[in-house]
């Protein structure tokens, strides 16, 4: 267990992106340390990684640890249009050239673990480590299943008549969820208070289909998984059913020499067991005792 007492507080960070102003969360570490770059899944935000940064902070001291919020979530600009995956790459470029550019530990989660192989794959000389927590699957199997699958993440923009009704919401809508501290703080953050009073996503409602179209052309990312030459950590929660770990376990296929470590999580493997994740990843890294 990390001591509370002595757990770092990020600091709020603001980068320029190419058209967009980029919200992050710095854990702190070296200025011209080793960047480990956090992203979250979609519509998510840098909050989710609140029970693992810290622990990667004293894990790893020569690292710089900095979480961002996508431009699909948390405090960053939402612009109308731009949500094509090289415009998601190219905020991770802006961010990285802004932490100094050194060749880094890029982390992602979910639709971000998609995202980060697809940055490895295109921009081998920016990524010395890569970790997929519980990648999204590469592709989906038909357009259908892609609907259901975001008509989920609409529905966590609410609107909400209170909290506690958008965690009702988030209850009824993933059961076997383990709605922990962090993971409630997180998805409360996502949303704001409307001009009625009601709570609304930061994220506008109206983006969701293009988020959607942008994994579309799935098969790209899947061809290029074969060029990554980064080390590759690849997590996968096992509470899941067949066929979900089976969509993490296709990144295991076709990404050459990566490191499989299952964990006894749902999907939010780093919420579930930010211990054992924050272990995996400071031992992957080098170092091998996360706190």
């Amino acid at each position: 267990m990390t001591d509370e007492r002595a757990t770092p507080k990020p600091q709020d960070h603001w980068f320029d992106g190419a058209d967009i102003r980029i919200h992050g969360l710095d854990w702190g570490g070296p200025a011209d340390g080793v960047p480990l770059l956090l992203l979250h899944g979609v519509g998510g935000n840098a909050w989710i990684w609140d029970d693992v940064a810290p622990r990667l902070r004293a894990a790893l001291p020569d690292h710089h640890v900095v979480a961002i919020d996508g431009r699909d979530g948390g405090d960053t600009e939402h612009p109308a249009s731009g949500y094509e995956r090289d415009r998601f790459t190219e905020d991770v470029v802006a961010v990285h050239d802004a932490l100094g550019g050194r060749p880094m530990v890029l982390v992602g989660h979910s639709r971000s673990g998609w995202l980060a192989a697809w940055i490895a794959a295109r921009h081998p000389e920016r990524v010395a480590r890569l970790v997929l927590v519980d990648p999204a699957r590469l592709v989906f199997a038909s357009r259908g299943e892609a609907d259901g699958y975001y008509e989920g993440v609409s529905g966590a923009l609410g609107p909400f008549d209170s909290e506690e009704s958008a965690m009702a919401w988030a209850r009824a809508a993933d059961p076997d969820a383990r709605l922990t501290p962090v993971r409630v703080r997180s998805f409360l953050f996502g949303l704001r208070r409307g001009a009625d009073g009601r709570l609304v996503g930061k994220l506008p409602r109206e983006i969701v289909p293009q988020l959607q179209a942008a994994r579309e052309d799935g098969e790209r990312v899947t061809e290029a998984l074969a060029g990554i030459a980064a080390p590759t950590l690849l997590l996968v929660g096992t509470r899941q059913t067949e066929g979900r770990i089976g969509h993490r376990l296709a990144y295991a296929d076709r990404i050459p020499g990566v490191t499989v470590v299952r964990v006894a999580a749902t999907h939010f493997v780093h919420t579930d067991a930010p211990g054992e994740v924050a272990e995996a990843i400071a031992s992957f890294v080098g170092v091998s005792r996360a706190g």
